[in-house]
């Protein structure tokens, strides 16, 4: 009531419109359509629409109107840093692998990259664009590995050695890669920095100079924008919020740990906090 009553602020009503959401525009980019990421610079957008032999990917730019640049046949989209080009991975016919193709964004050039026989699931750039990380594997064995097209030229190079399904792609630094280990159904990843959520039992960190692989124990893995650490959550019954510095011979340090629900695991840009959503039992 005296809020209602009291004189304009201006302080005041800026918060308040900030809390409501009324100070920000809303504009409709597509019926019907998912999975909507940004590239870094965030000049374009990309959205895909349909399913099946339908499934499209769609590359926009979003200023106070849409502009849609392309329709890709395809999905798995993911921008270089700069935005200027993306790669996907096409549609093929039913019985095919999906092929792994290359696209300038401005002038709508493609290429399709070597495979060297793997049946490519997930792409990532490097930080700086030079190089393209993708999870595959043959298509009559159940592990991938993790490959690497350097200059997005020739076959991919094979980075890892474990016999594991990989899944949850993260570029984290020029150093590290993290993804998870399939069999608790791990999904997700995607570029530097982000998430691998989900409910898989383990991870690995791999480390780019020397090839060599390090597993933990844990799920919902997150990493800092800056590649410096990344948190998850380990345990059952009684979880830990974990915190890794991603640098060599690290060990994880439990933050908090609690019988309560804990989800959603976060990290800061600079790797330094961690916040995380708590479901206290009543």
């Amino acid at each position: 009531r005296s809020l209602l009553q009291a004189s304009p602020d201006a302080a005041l009503q800026t918060r308040i419109a900030e809390l409501t959401g009324e100070p920000y525009r809303t504009i409709e980019v597509a019926q019907n359509a998912r999975n909507p990421r940004w590239s870094r610079s965030g000049s374009h957008v990309v959205f895909e629409t349909g399913t099946g032999a339908n499934l499209r990917s769609v590359i926009a730019v979003v200023t106070d109107t849409v502009r849609r640049v392309a329709e890709l046949s395809g999905s798995g989209v993911v921008f270089a840093p700069t935005g200027a080009a993306v790669a996907y991975l096409a549609a093929g016919a039913p019985s095919e692998p999906a092929a792994v193709r290359w696209r300038d964004v401005a002038t709508g050039a493609e290429r399709t990259l070597e495979t060297g026989g793997h049946t490519v699931r997930e792409l990532a750039f490097s930080a700086d664009g030079a190089t393209l990380y993708g999870l595959g594997g043959v298509a009559s064995e159940p592990t991938m590995q993790v490959l690497a097209w350097r200059g997005a030229v020739g076959a991919p190079s094979v980075l890892s050695r474990s016999d594991s399904a990989k899944a949850g792609l993260i570029v984290a630094s020029d150093r590290y890669l993290v993804y998870g280990i399939r069999g608790g159904a791990v999904v997700g990843g995607g570029g530097r920095g982000g998430n691998v959520p989900g409910g898989g039992a383990s991870f690995e960190v791999l480390d780019l100079t020397d090839g060599s692989a390090r597993r933990f124990a844990g799920r919902s893995v997150a990493v800092a924008a800056n590649g410096s650490a990344l948190t998850y959550l380990a345990g059952q019954g009684s979880v830990s919020v974990m915190r890794l510095a991603l640098a060599p011979n690290s060990t994880p340090t439990a933050l908090f740990t609690t019988t309560d629900g804990v989800a959603s695991p976060a990290m800061s840009p600079d790797g330094q906090r961690v916040a995380f959503q708590m479901m206290p039992r009543e």
